[in-house]
């Protein structure tokens, strides 16, 4: 399974996509979350889908950059995640014998 590099962007009021900075860690079957204007993807599979990752990056769409965060405690893909009060919450997701019971959380605003 091929594995795209590319990260797009898209702009409603133009109706119209583009090309930004590549997120550092290609995967599929992540979460993601917006919290005061930066969006965090967290999580997924990687190469090709077989195995989880802990990845925790977070894109500054003003300065187009991508950031190294603390990493989840469980590698986990398949997952999905909410915010609340500055915080995202992530909740589900697979493993090789089963489905994660349990919800981890990450403050965004001690960061």
């Amino acid at each position: 399974m091929l594995t795209l590099k590319i990260t797009l962007s898209y702009d409603p009021v133009s109706n119209k996509w583009a090309e930004i900075t590549p997120m550092p860690t290609a995967r599929e079957h992540l979460t993601s979350a917006v919290v005061n204007g930066k969006l965090y993807v967290i999580g997924g599979r990687s190469n090709g889908m077989s195995f989880n990752v802990d990845a925790n990056k977070v894109y500054d769409p003003t300065a187009n950059k991508w950031a190294a965060l603390e990493p989840m405690p469980s590698k986990k893909g398949g997952l999905a995640s909410a915010v609340v009060n500055g915080s995202i919450y992530v909740f589900g997701g697979e493993q090789s014998d089963g489905t994660f019971n349990n919800i981890e959380k990450y403050d965004t605003t001690n960061k």
